[in-house]
């Protein structure tokens, strides 16, 4: 089996981060807040209807984390 070589080299680091604006950063940002902040507030709803212990939510917290 032979592997075929690209038709163009890959991109540098420099044209990488040239590429790189202040949209997509704001955007990356939005989407870690909201992957990181979702399954807390989940958590923390399922706690408070269920009753449990602060230091159950705090393991459910840190298992999420």
């Amino acid at each position: 089996m032979q592997i075929e070589r690209p038709g163009t080299r890959p991109r540098s680091l420099r044209q990488v981060v040239a590429d790189f604006g202040s949209v997509y950063g704001a955007s990356a940002l939005a989407g870690f807040i909201f992957a990181a902040s979702g399954p807390v507030a989940i958590i923390l709803t399922i706690a408070t209807r269920g009753g449990l212990d602060p230091s159950d939510v705090a393991s459910w917290l840190l298992a999420a984390s």
